[in-house]
């Protein structure tokens, strides 16, 4: 019954897509998957409110906590304080992520201009981050087309999504579109410890950066 409710609801998202209508994941998986995240101390790092941005994942069965040290944590997220400036296309980076579990933020780029700091923003960048950490590596193409990768249930993975390359403030929840990329994740290259088994030490993979989020 649970599979067959999770189907009619991924089709309706599918052709909600076409109106450009982001449709919130709602279906609860059970739990099954344990996400440790450890924050540098650094002001504009909020723990509350990134656990707040982790748990839109709870949908998907994803249970986060903070982790007591860096050394024990699934995800280490770092600031940055370089000036929040845009590139020549108009582009402000947002944060970066790297693959084996590391975050870092351009922290300068969640204040105002009166200095307060965006929660909202702030909340929702960690949700995109965090989904590539669990392993959804590419970022969900807005617009469907024909070389659009495909859920298993045939439905392409397209439309306005958390997941996204550039920031939309008014999609900061995990998506039907971003529901179906997890599914479809890099388990190889995934930062999720399974329940079952405990929670696991960190990557020490160094690679480059892979994610760079953006915003105009």
């Amino acid at each position: 019954m649970a599979g067959f409710r999770c189907a009619v609801l991924i089709a309706l998202a599918a052709s909600l897509c076409a109106c450009a209508f982001p449709v919130r994941y709602a279906l609860r998986d059970t739990p099954a998957y344990s996400l440790s995240v450890w924050l540098d101390k650094a002001p504009l790092l909020d723990p509350e409110d990134a656990l707040k941005g982790c748990a839109e994942w709870l949908p998907k069965g994803v249970v986060c906590r903070l982790a007591e040290s860096e050394e024990t944590a699934d995800v280490r997220v770092n600031a940055a304080d370089d000036e929040c400036l845009p590139d020549k296309e108009g582009m402000r980076t947002l944060a970066i992520a790297f693959r084996g579990g590391r975050i870092i933020f351009n922290a300068r780029c969640f204040r105002h201009s009166d200095g307060s700091y965006d929660r909202h923003m702030f909340r929702a960048v960690m949700t995109h981050e965090l989904g590539h950490e669990i392993g959804i590596w590419l970022h969900i193409p807005g617009d469907c087309a024909k070389d659009t990768p495909k859920h298993l249930n045939g439905q392409p993975v397209c439309g306005i999504a958390v997941m996204n390359k550039t920031y939309d403030g008014s999609v900061w929840f995990v998506t039907v579109v971003d529901a179906m990329a997890f599914d479809l994740r890099d388990q190889a290259n995934s930062s999720l410890s399974p329940l079952v088994a405990g929670d696991r030490g960190p990557s020490t993979k160094n690679e480059p950066p892979y994610c760079v989020y953006r915003a105009k």
